[in-house]
């Protein structure tokens, strides 16, 4: 077989960034010119930024990307105006503001680089060659308060640097992280979040192969982490803060890539089984509102903080790396096609802090989620939450980081279809160079082309995934139908000679699926979609909020359409299902725009309406304590009680209109189910 490299001709070199190759063999790093220490035990590897390309609505999701949040976060005030990373202000200063710009560098240097865009790569060099021009005496990356407040920060924006070594292939950037970890002396990694700076420990030792730094890595894991792996691994709910709960997770699967000790990965599997089982709410997400909350009848209003849908894609982007694991790639497009465009305006100028499956309402005092009930954090603004701004920062790394890990290579020396969407994939079959393009209306349609483009013959593996949604799926070469046993929730590897032109068609038939919920609720899905009520809404300028911008304005968005429904069953299965497909397709991700709709029989429910109130309970930052506060509040209400559903709801059915949950910004995903028309 022959090996597969990955085309490099993107490599670009930075200016005052070089150091010496005979540097690092001289300290013995290298062996015959190779990397030492990959991840020698993960199923999967990483592709180069530079080899990824999307296209289609994947390629202008990310240039609404550059043209809105990802590329002026910073005309929306503090502190994505300030420089810190690219400056380190003077004056008191705290951790988070390092936070919350190293997610915003991170997001928009990754999405430059997928777009090849000179705009975004220079203005996050810009902080990116500031903090490694100037490292402190002992090689400490970042100002010297991150020293003693928290090292959490360079865990955020190190990953920054990593997507930056992807584009300049510049080993002073690892030779510079290496430093930072191994020599400043008397760091204690205490901080709450200390200990995910593993992630990037054990990268600078990938690249270099200093044992050290997997030796420190290793050591962190077992001091910090152990109380940690108790709590994921208890087969008890969790309360631990969403944003941690991932941050921590993933560590064991990264251990493992790089070590081959199961008990790592293990400690990994077991904390997503956690997930699944308590806390996994519709769109692909969990509960995190801040703190993880079961999933039953009391939170089911409960969604999730807009950072978690960024975490959860990365963290679980590195299980998928260490199994080769198809269910992984399935959570991972759930919540990307979900909860990801369900929490942004399609033009990515204003987010959520929190979003929910159910959201009638997106007001200044409409959050129904008791952490913070009836304030602001549930409406569209650059900024939701104008007193913390990570979810700003933090949700421009959720597409790009989703994008990273469309493809992968294997350790045979082949290609992976990890992840499907409209993109393309450069790597060199031995000498030969080779694209890969993958035509797709993914995940709007069931069918996948890949179309090779090559000078000549190449030999190399080529492996593509039958989701866990499909049991019926097929695949045919140029035409031709192979005879391959394709079982749902698998990778199956073609092994063959490609020539230019060759075509690989893979057909994924989805069915409506029913998903229940507490009280009674139901949820419609179709492969890798979640279906929604899109509820028509009035939006207005919220000239309150003040991050915001000219270009990025705030917005409160208020129904403007009945939505109190409840779906129509027989025998279990939705009344209706007629599903409608468009035959071209614009930018999808708009209710008006949905290139796939499902009519359902639906009747009104008579009182359920907003609940309007002078008076909410609220959790306080402890989440021990219950507020009661007085105000004046709008709140999406929970499910109605089945057993009152026969009185409220209406004799004659509706035909309703469902599209997919990433193009509503207000929503009804969890459905009350009818009595059948026994209403009085």
């Amino acid at each position: 077989m022959k090996t597969m490299k990955l085309v490099g001709s993107n490599l670009r070199p930075v200016k005052n960034r070089t150091l010496s190759m005979a540097l690092f063999l001289g300290m013995g790093f290298l062996i015959q010119g190779q990397i030492a220490h990959a991840q020698d035990y993960a199923r999967f590897k990483e592709a180069p930024l530079t080899a990824i390309k999307p296209s289609g609505w994947m390629k202008t999701w990310l240039e609404n990307q550059r043209d809105g949040m990802t590329g002026y976060l910073d005309e929306t005030g503090s502190p994505f105006n300030k420089p810190y990373w690219g400056g380190y202000p003077n004056g008191r200063a705290n951790w988070w503001p390092y936070e919350q710009t190293g997610y915003w560098v991170d997001g928009m240097i990754r999405c430059g680089i997928l777009l090849d865009d000179k705009f975004l790569i220079d203005k996050a060099e810009q902080s990116i060659r500031f903090t490694l021009d100037h490292p402190a005496p002992d090689g400490l990356l970042g100002p010297e308060l991150l020293r003693t407040l928290s090292r959490w920060p360079q865990a955020v924006f190190f990953r920054a640097l990593m997507a930056d070594y992807s584009l300049t292939g510049d080993m002073a950037t690892v030779e510079k992280v290496r430093r930072n970890y191994l020599e400043p002396a008397n760091i204690s990694y205490a901080g709450e979040r200390d200990a995910v700076n593993i992630e990037n420990m054990l990268w600078a030792y990938g690249v270099c192969g200093d044992p050290a730094l997997r030796k420190l890595a290793e050591d962190l894991y077992q001091k910090r982490c152990q109380d940690m792996e108790k709590n994921y691994c208890n087969g008890q709910p969790s309360s631990v803060h969403g944003v941690s709960y991932n941050e921590f997770a993933k560590l064991g699967a990264i251990l493992f890539a790089y070590t081959g000790k199961q008990e790592y990965l293990n400690a990994s599997i077991q904390a997503y089984k956690k997930i699944d089982q308590f806390h996994q709410t519709v769109d692909g997400l969990h509960t995190s509102t801040e703190r993880l909350w079961p999933m039953n009848e009391e939170n089911l209003m409960e969604g999730h903080e807009t950072c978690n849908i960024s975490d959860f894609i990365w963290s679980v982007g590195y299980l998928l790396l260490a199994t080769g694991d198809a269910s992984y790639a399935d959570k991972l497009e759930k919540a990307c096609y979900n909860a990801l465009p369900g929490a942004t305006m399609p033009d990515f100028k204003a987010c959520q802090y929190f979003s929910a499956p159910n959201q009638a309402i997106a007001a200044r005092n409409s959050c129904q989620i008791k952490f913070q009930r009836g304030k602001q954090m549930m409406s569209y603004a650059p900024q939701s939450f104008e007193a913390v701004d990570c979810c700003a920062g933090n949700v421009n790394r959720a597409m790009p980081g989703f994008a990273a890990r469309m493809w992968m290579t294997d350790k045979s020396g082949g290609v992976v279809a990890a992840l499907y969407g409209p993109s393309s994939f450069g790597f060199k079959a031995g000498e030969q160079a080779v694209t890969i393009r993958e035509n797709t209306r993914y995940p709007f349609s069931d069918t996948i082309e890949f179309t090779v483009q090559t000078d000549a013959a190449a030999e190399f593996p080529f492996t593509f995934r039958i989701p866990g949604w499909c049991s019926s799926a097929s695949v045919a070469i140029n035409g031709r139908k192979l005879a391959m046993d394709l079982p749902a929730g698998t990778y199956q590897t073609l092994k063959r000679t490609f020539r230019n032109g060759d075509k690989i068609s893979v057909v994924l038939p989805s069915a409506i699926q029913l998903v229940k919920s507490p009280k009674n609720g139901v949820t419609v899905e179709k492969g890798p979609l979640v279906y929604a009520l899109g509820i028509k809404y009035r939006k207005e300028h919220d000239p309150q909020n003040k991050s915001q911008s000219k270009r990025m304005p705030a917005y409160i968005l208020a129904p403007d359409a009945k939505w109190n429904y409840a779906l129509d069953l027989d025998n279990g299965a939705l009344a209706r299902a007629d599903v409608v497909v468009a035959e071209g397709m614009d930018y999808p991700w708009t209710a008006e725009a949905a290139p796939v709709k499902i009519n359902v029989q639906a009747r009104e429910l008579n009182g359920w309406d907003l609940v309007k109130t002078n008076q909410v309970v609220r959790c306080d930052n402890s989440y021990t304590n219950d507020l009661v506060v007085d105000g004046d509040f709008v709140l999406t209400p929970t499910l109605p009680d089945p057993q009152a559903i026969p009185a409220m709801e209406s004799k004659t059915p509706e035909t309703i209109e469902l599209v997919p949950y990433g193009c509503t910004q207000l929503r009804i995903s969890i459905f009350p189910v009818s009595a059948g028309g026994k209403g009085k």
